[in-house]
């Protein structure tokens, strides 16, 4: 879940890279306003082709999350953002570049620079056990926590995923 709700938050997020500012299968959106921006641009990659949209909406229009989850997303290591994340960042850095030249603002720096740092296994176990563990869901935590556990037994973090999982908070 997302804590950006409101339009100025989520539109500062997608401008500077922040990923997960709006959740792209949870999305409603009004149809007329996605055909006068002309839908998905084809020459977007995988992994940016929505937050080229969801720029070009914010130019036309306010965008909002809601504060109620509606959506339980699976995540998995081989999703098209994760197998493809240099092209996904390469498409990312052009939507963000193009939404600052339309709106008249300077170039963005440091916005997603450098090679993409790929995650491994563990580090991504990590993660979802933590937000597993902050959904109310310490079993799954558990899970995860176990996974990245077997891969990088002398991480601390990983030693207090567990403990936090088993007590529940």
């Amino acid at each position: 879940m997302t804590d950006l709700l409101e339009h100025d938050e989520i539109e500062r997020a997608l401008l500077t890279g922040l990923g997960a500012a709006i959740y792209h299968p949870s999305v409603m959106l009004r149809r007329q306003s996605v055909l006068e921006i002309g839908g998905y641009r084809q020459e977007f990659s995988i992994g940016s082709e929505d937050l080229d949209l969801f720029l070009r909406l914010a130019e036309r229009g306010r965008l909002a999350n809601l504060a109620e989850p509606l959506l339980r997303y699976r995540e998995h290591m081989s999703k098209a953002g994760r197998a493809r994340v240099a092209q996904s960042m390469a498409g990312a850095r052009r939507a963000i570049a193009d939404a600052h030249r339309r709106r008249g603002l300077p170039a963005p720096e440091g916005v997603l620079t450098g090679e993409p740092r790929i995650y491994n296994l563990a580090e991504v176990s990590s993660t979802w056990g933590w937000w597993a563990l902050g959904a109310g869901y310490p079993s799954t935590a558990r899970k995860h926590a176990m996974v990245s556990l077997t891969r990088n037994p002398f991480s601390p973090a990983t030693w207090k995923l567990l403990l936090c999982t088993i007590r529940g908070r």
